[in-house]
């Protein structure tokens, strides 16, 4: 789904600003947010999107149908039997998502100043340097994956 117009975060922050909490309870405005979110097309094609990652393609659900008769002799459509219904998946959707994540978030982040004898910005490094370890880079990694398969993908902080 392609966004044309106006992005995510404007439309959720024009719903903040038009749906503000003034007029009633915070926590009855909330629920309504996450309800209609749980309940929007993009959610359902966040779900569809995220099974095709984890190759639950929906050829799975495929069943091949003949043309039979009922109890009364009419013709019905019904499942087959005798046909053989093989089915054979393939799992691009986590290959290309794994490609790009690779080709954006493989190497370590790097941190660097304006000027090159800049000792504020050396200190600012070495305290955020204890932060960047191997958990934080695959947070961000996972943030990726989920913001390339979804859409969408956030930290709370």
């Amino acid at each position: 789904m392609f966004w044309i117009g106006q992005t995510q975060t404007e439309i959720i922050s024009k719903q903040i600003a038009d749906d503000s909490p003034q007029g009633r309870e915070q926590t009855a405005f909330l629920t309504s947010v996450i309800s209609e979110f749980e309940n929007s097309e993009f959610r359902k094609y966040m779900d569809i999107a995220w099974r095709y990652y984890k190759n639950e393609n929906d050829i799975l659900q495929k069943k091949r149908y003949v043309i039979g008769k009922d109890a009364q002799n009419n013709p019905v459509l019904m499942e087959s039997k005798v046909l053989s219904n093989n089915k054979l998946c393939h799992n691009f959707m986590k290959k290309l998502t794994r490609q790009k994540i690779a080709y954006m978030l493989g190497k370590p982040f790097t941190l660097s100043a304006n000027k090159e004898d800049d000792a504020r910005a050396e200190e600012m490094f070495k305290l955020v340097q204890e932060y960047f370890g191997k958990e934080f880079f695959k947070l961000i990694k996972n943030v990726g994956r989920d913001s390339i398969v979804k859409g969408i993908g956030w930290i709370h902080v």
